[in-house]
């Protein structure tokens, strides 16, 4: 039920979001994951699902993230009502002139009379891309509830005093999704909102300031750099037999310290399911210099949950993959994780997880034998994980290939720590 900033390196978009030689000799091992039920004491009384998530600022630039997510507060389904969480920053300074804020305050709140969840963002003389947008003072605020009339929202304390906008001051509060074009450079969207109310839940996310690059400019402001001050999302889902989470990505890599790709096309399951509809998020793929370059990439999620039972499914299907330069190199690659709850029992599972095809330094695996945690010794580079499976009582998380190099002086130049992954699906009811 929230929606996040999830940047990606992509062909399909630069710039949210929300996650990312050797021998010809092959030698693998396996090992198998047992996936039976896991069976708590009692079954937990069906409660409410409360999420949040707020934060001060982010700066996104050519879809790498240049300035995390600020000050901030997050809860998700379980949480009890009378939760209350603050969390302060004295402000942030991204260059060149990309954001600058003073102090940064973020809140969230759930309680169970009324039934309700709340999540603010605050943010004081703020700044953005050189001053074409300032404001003495920014408030997103999002309150989901449940009542006499149903779920609903409301945005209630959202603010922008001081606005001003290409030097122009804006007088009156801007009507929600309020867009205005920046000459030169780009948009900003004020008072940005994004509601999803059915009988069983309601959630909204607001923004008070997104403001996008989408032209060359003298500036020096790269195209697709997005910048967003002050968020908060809050969502509640009606009592259910148990709450669903997880998600799935297509790829993800890290180089050493420093982010090179982020989950890319990561799609989350809400609490409350999905009503039994597939959710997807697609992309044309990802290209990260001497670490990967795919094909379409397909992500799913799927899940009902009511008073009876919670059930639900993630997927990722990437249809080529090229890894190293070519060491590992896979076609139809997909990793499917599902997560049921009923009568106080889990039940855990990844079957569909497959390959259409595989090979490492040239050579073809038999796709029929790669088991869950199958591990290959890359000669020089260090590990090729398939089919890479991680259980807890509640949670299952696959990751059809993942990469890990953990030799220095490797002929590809990584640093000890470098990893890829592909296809990656977990699914959680607890």
């Amino acid at each position: 039920m929230l929606w996040f900033v999830l940047p990606v390196v992509s062909r399909l978009h630069k710039g949210l979001c929300d996650l990312y030689s050797g021998s010809p000799h092959v030698a693998a091992a396996a090992t198998t994951v047992a996936l039976a039920p896991v069976t708590s004491a009692t079954a937990a009384e069906p409660v409410f699902g409360y999420q949040g998530n707020a934060f001060g600022s982010s700066v996104v630039v050519a879809g790498v993230v240049t300035s995390a997510p600020t000050a901030v507060v997050t809860y998700g389904c379980g949480t009890p009502a009378g939760f209350s969480r603050t969390q302060t920053t004295a402000g942030v300074n991204v260059p060149p002139s990309v954001l600058r804020t003073n102090t940064i305050t973020v809140t969230g709140n759930t309680s169970a009379s009324p039934t309700e969840s709340k999540t603010t963002a605050t943010a004081q003389n703020v700044n953005v891309l050189g001053g074409l947008v300032t404001a003495n003072a920014v408030t997103a605020a999002s309150t989901a509830r449940n009542g006499a009339g149903g779920y609903s929202t409301s945005a209630a304390g959202t603010s922008l005093v001081g606005l001003k906008v290409s030097g122009l001051p804006i007088l009156v509060s801007p009507a929600p999704n309020t867009r205005i074009n920046l000459p030169g450079i780009g948009y900003v969207v004020l008072n940005e909102q994004t509601t999803r109310i059915t009988p069983n839940s309601a959630g909204l996310r607001v923004s008070a300031i997104r403001a996008v690059v989408t032209q060359a400019n003298l500036f020096g402001y790269d195209v697709g750099t997005t910048v967003i001050v002050a968020q908060a999302a809050a969502a509640v889902n009606a009592p259910t037999a148990g709450f669903l989470g997880g998600f799935a990505y297509g790829t993800a890599a890290q180089l050493g310290n420093v982010l090179s790709s982020s989950p890319s096309f990561r799609i989350d399951m809400p609490c409350a399911g999905t009503n039994g509809v597939v959710r997807e998020r697609n992309g044309a793929g990802v290209d990260v210099p001497n670490l990967l370059d795919s094909g379409t990439i397909r992500n799913t999620v799927q899940g009902v949950a009511n008073s009876t039972s919670a059930r639900g499914q993630a997927t990722s299907t990437v249809e080529t993959v090229s890894l190293l330069n070519g060491v590992v190199e896979a076609t139809g690659v997909r990793s499917v994780a599902n997560a049921s709850r009923s009568g106080g029992s889990t039940s855990l599972g990844s079957e569909g997880t497959t390959f259409a095809s595989i090979t490492v330094n040239g050579q073809p695996l038999v796709v029929a034998d790669i088991e869950p945690n199958t591990q290959i010794n890359l000669a020089g580079i260090g590990t090729l994980h398939l089919r890479r499976t991680f259980t807890t009582a509640t949670s299952i998380e696959v990751r059809a290939i993942e990469i890990v190099v953990l030799q220095a002086g490797n002929p590809l130049g990584l640093p000890v720590g470098t990893t890829v992954q592909v296809a990656v699906a977990k699914a959680i009811a607890r």
